[in-house]
């Protein structure tokens, strides 16, 4: 299970898995917490697992909220997931905005 917390300052706090089976779903909830907002800050201190799906739902974030003009930044990514984006050679994509 995984799920996305939207905190009064601005801050989704994203906790738990973040695999396959995961990610659709937190997608979804993610468009909400984008949509209103110039800034956002998505935090996975709290996730558990990543996946190379992982991976994806942050670079789909990030089309996503560049296309709405909101400015996103992604805080405590996890070690596996910059390894995978690091061999995906996407990594500056993730730790840059």
């Amino acid at each position: 299970m995984a799920e996305i917390i939207l905190d009064a300052d601005g801050c989704a706090r994203v906790d738990g898995d973040l695999i396959f089976s995961t990610v659709t779903g937190l997608l979804q909830r993610a468009e909400e917490c984008l949509s209103g907002r110039q800034t956002l800050i998505f935090d996975f201190a709290a996730v558990r697992n990543s996946d190379s799906s992982a991976l994806a739902l942050l670079l789909e974030l990030l089309d996503r909220s560049r296309s709405g003009g909101v400015t996103v930044t992604f805080r405590n990514i996890p070690a596996s997931l910059l390894d995978i984006a690091r061999l995906s050679n996407v990594e500056s994509l993730l730790t840059t905005n």
